[in-house]
């Protein structure tokens, strides 16, 4: 990883794994909760993360969502 771009920290809940989290790798975690909840799962340099994660993470200072959500979740109608 080169020095000079922004590294991103991927983590993965403990007791709720489908609940995913990415953070600037110098920013630490959030006051809402504590960096013993969370697995680290990845490091990405910032090129290799998505634009919007990237921007929810400038505007909050983190990114938080969840894996496996369903359409039913979604409420989509076929109106």
């Amino acid at each position: 990883m080169s020095a000079s771009t922004d590294i991103y920290r991927f983590y993965r809940h403990r007791q709720k794994p489908q609940f995913r989290l990415a953070l600037k790798a110098q920013l630490g975690f959030p006051p809402e909760t504590a960096e013993g909840e969370w697995e680290l799962t990845r490091e990405r340099e910032e090129e290799d993360v998505n634009l919007d994660v990237r921007r929810e993470i400038e505007e909050k200072g983190y990114s938080l969502f969840k894996i496996g959500v369903t359409f039913a979740e979604l409420s989509l109608s076929k109106d």
